[in-house]
C-alpha cells in the first residue's frame, strides 16, 4: 500500500478518536486556555523581554535551517503554578504522559501541545495511590536528551526558586522517567532523591495528589532564558 495513503489513514483514524475523545472522555485544553483557568494557582511569573538573534552559519558558511536569517524572538511569561483541591478543581490526576488531569476531564497544555497525552489512556486502573504534593514536569512520553536538560531539568530548576530546594523532600515527582545514567546524575545534582522519583509509565497505576506544581515551556526552539541561566549555572557549578 502507498505510504502516503497509510499515513493518511493513521492521521484520520488518530483525529476520529481525539474527537470521540473529546465528546465522552476527557477535553483537552489550548494553551492559552490552560494558563487562564490555572490564574489563581500562580506563585511565579517572570516575563523576558525579546532577544534579537542573528543569522547563523556553519563554519563552511552553510545557513542554519532554523536561523538562516535574522529574528527577534518574544517569550510568553514563564510560570510555577501550584493548583491544590477546592470547590472547583475536586480532583487531581497525572496521566500515563505526565499530563496533568482536572476534575477527571480537563487536559492542560502547558509544553508543546496535547497531541494524544493523556487522551488516548486506558481508562481502568487496578490501583490508585493519591500523594499530597507532586511536581508534575512533563506531559509527554517522548523525550530526547535536548527535551530532558532544556525543558525538564530547567523546569525543575524553576520551580525550586519559586519554593525553595525543600520540595524535593516534600513532594514526589511524577513523569514518564528516562532510567538513564544522566537522569539519575541530573537529579543527584539537584538534590532530588530517587525514593521521590513516580514513574507515571506504569499503565495499572492511577496517579492523584491534593496538590500539583506544574510549569509551563516556551518554543521548541526558544527556551527561556530565565530557565537556562539558573540552570547552568547549578549544574555547572
Amino acid at each position: 500500500m502507498n505510504p502516503k495513503l497509510v499515513d493518511q489513514i493513521k492521521q484520520t483514524l488518530k483525529q476520529s478518536l481525539l474527537a470521540t475523545s473529546r465528546r465522552v472522555w476527557r477535553t483537552p485544553l489550548d494553551r492559552r486556555t490552560s494558563i487562564k483557568l490555572l490564574d489563581d494557582s500562580i506563585i511565579y511569573k517572570k516575563q523576558h523581554q525579546p532577544i534579537n538573534i542573528p543569522a547563523l552559519t556553519s563554519v563552511k558558511k552553510v545557513p542554519s535551517r532554523f536561523f538562516a536569517t535574522e529574528k527577534t524572538v518574544s517569550f510568553d511569561p514563564d510560570y510555577v503554578w501550584k493548583i491544590t483541591l477546592n470547590q472547583q478543581i475536586n480532583s487531581l490526576t497525572i496521566c500515563t504522559s505526565g499530563n496533568t488531569l482536572l476534575n477527571n476531564k480537563l487536559l492542560l497544555d502547558l509544553d508543546f501541545r496535547i497531541s494524544g497525552a493523556g487522551i488516548l489512556e486506558w481508562p481502568y486502573k487496578p490501583n490508585q495511590i493519591t500523594y499530597p504534593l507532586v511536581v508534575a514536569p512533563w506531559s509527554h512520553l517522548w523525550c530526547s536528551y535536548y527535551d530532558y536538560v532544556i525543558f525538564v531539568l530547567a523546569k525543575l530548576c524553576r520551580i525550586e526558586e519559586a519554593l525553595g530546594k525543600e520540595i524535593w523532600q516534600k513532594a514526589k515527582i511524577c513523569y514518564p522517567l528516562r532510567h538513564t545514567d544522566f537522569e539519575w546524575g541530573f537529579m543527584t545534582k539537584l538534590g532530588i532523591p530517587e525514593s521521590s522519583l513516580i514513574d507515571t509509565r506504569a499503565r495499572d497505576t492511577g496517579y492523584h495528589a491534593e496538590s500539583v506544581v506544574v510549569g509551563n515551556n516556551q518554543d521548541w526552539y526558544f527556551p527561556s532564558p530565565y530557565d537556562i541561566d539558573p540552570f547552568a549555572e547549578k549544574i555547572l557549578s
